[in-house]
């Protein structure tokens, strides 16, 4: 055989394998990113299907009832009278929604989890709505947040109780113009027997940037190492849970300068959407910062102690503790612990060029706040 032809048949076999392992090496870059980008965008999955939870003493001994029927929602329901005040909790993920909820069921009457029924990331936010418009059945139901609410209550509740229920909502900028989002917003502000109550729970943007930077470092050194995933939450007392999140605590490189900037703009114009939306159908809510629920932030003692924010989001649901509580009585509820226990400064290993370039911008606040 020609050595020349054998030589021109290798060369285009080792071409072939590089152009092979080349595309190879792009579908697990993709895959790759893919994850990043959920865990860039929430940190709390949840399962949309899953029924109402039954009371607990903590968090982690919630017992799941099962994965509903997928129509069951579209019952006839009407609300019990005397029973849970149905609220919606509107937060984007890493804002503290979970320990938020499970505070205030608690202080409310008796805990209870609040499913993320309109999904926890961009991709199964699109799906639910689209969902909604698309499904024969489900189309039907412009009302379907009360048809949830009622459902929720029905289900995971007891008769003639005090405390709330209800779900949460991720208010994604992709969905947030949704006609099925617009239509659920109108039924809250249509729904007066109840009246639903509405928690938006605002965090410091920085501080949701660094939350999911450092589950993404976990989320990669899992895949590295091969162990399993750090849960997103860790039960009060559980050591081990938070130095296994302590270990991704530090050394965060944050994003600076243009990239830095158009996060925090394209931020306040989500927050600024869903003011307008809320304002315009004229939906009473009850605004609170994650920093002053827990006492994070450039706030003093005094602020600490009296758990005012508490006590205002309380008032407007209006039940639960609403005059003289205290911090050290919030905390007694808790069931989960904090992840991070470090300053933005300790977290941020970048943090001298994040505050140069917030440093006499309109953004400077969120570095002390």
């Amino acid at each position: 055989m020609n050595p020349k032809y054998i030589k021109t048949t290798l060369s285009r076999s080792y071409q072939r394998l590089i152009m092979f392992l080349m595309v190879l090496a792009i579908v697990i870059a993709g895959k790759l990113i893919s994850t990043l980008y959920i865990f860039d965008h929430e940190l709390e999955l949840t399962n949309s299907n899953q029924n109402p939870i039954m009371y607990v003493k903590n968090y982690f001994d919630l017992d799941i009832i099962g994965r509903e029927d997928a129509y069951s929602w579209t019952k006839p329901c009407s609300f019990r009278p005397n029973s849970p005040q149905p609220v919606v909790l509107f937060a984007l993920g890493r804002s503290g929604s979970s320990i938020t909820w499970d505070t205030m069921s608690t202080l409310t009457g008796q805990r209870n989890i609040a499913n993320e029924i309109t999904g926890g990331n961009p991709w199964s936010s699109i799906e639910f709505f689209d969902q909604l418009q698309n499904d024969t059945v489900y189309q039907q139901f412009s009302n379907w947040t009360i048809q949830r609410l009622c459902h929720v209550q029905r289900k995971g509740m007891r008769k003639d109780m005090d405390g709330i229920a209800g779900f949460q909502w991720k208010p994604f900028a992709s969905t947030w113009n949704h006609p099925y989002a617009i239509k659920g917003l109108e039924a809250i502000a249509a729904a007066n027997d109840p009246i639903v109550k509405v928690v938006y729970l605002r965090r410091n943007p920085l501080d949701v940037k660094a939350s999911n930077l450092r589950h993404t470092n976990a989320k990669l050194n899992s895949i590295a190492s091969g162990q399993s995933d750090i849960p997103p939450h860790c039960k009060v007392g559980d050591i081990k849970c938070q130095d296994s999140h302590s270990q991704f605590s530090s050394n965060i490189v944050f994003p600076t300068g243009s990239d830095l900037l158009k996060l925090l703009k394209q931020n306040e114009k989500q927050v600024r959407a869903i003011h307008e939306r809320f304002e315009m159908l004229n939906i009473p809510f009850v605004e609170v910062s994650y920093e002053k629920l827990y006492g994070t932030g450039n706030y003093t003692d005094k602020d600490r102690e009296s758990a005012e924010e508490w006590m205002k989001l309380f008032q407007h649901l209006g039940v639960g503790p609403q005059k003289g509580l205290t911090m050290e009585k919030v905390q007694e509820a808790f069931s989960l612990a904090p992840t991070n226990k470090k300053s933005r400064n300790e977290t941020i290993d970048n943090f001298e060029a994040v505050a140069q370039t917030l440093t006499g911008t309109n953004y400077e606040h969120y570095l002390v706040e």
